[in-house]
């Protein structure tokens, strides 16, 4: 899968991410994640990276700005489908210590 999933159910917002998350690919989903994630107000956002097969400082901007919105909002906030790379990157900006990864 390439581009961006969303589902909801049940208060629970999924929005799974494919492809290659890098500035060309993330103000779309930045944009398609914040849009559903004002017309739900979901009480949980799981960002799932499992389909994803890169990553950049676009992609680390792109979680980071929407854990700041879940916190902002009182949403819980998980990501998942980690792969190590990307989990590299996590560890080097310090998130991984602040995000619930699954």
């Amino acid at each position: 899968m390439d581009g961006l999933e969303i589902e909801y159910e049940n208060g629970v917002m999924r929005a799974s991410v494919g492809g290659e998350v890098d500035h060309h690919l993330c103000a779309s989903v930045r944009e398609d994640i914040d849009s559903a994630f004002f017309k739900y107000a979901p009480k949980k956002l799981i960002l799932d990276l499992t389909g994803m097969k890169f990553m950049d400082s676009s992609g680390l901007g792109l979680i980071m700005g929407r854990y700041s919105r879940c916190l902002a909002a009182e949403c819980e906030f998980i990501i998942c489908g980690v792969d190590e790379r990307a989990m590299r990157i996590l560890r080097m900006s310090g998130m991984d210590k602040v995000l619930k990864i699954k």
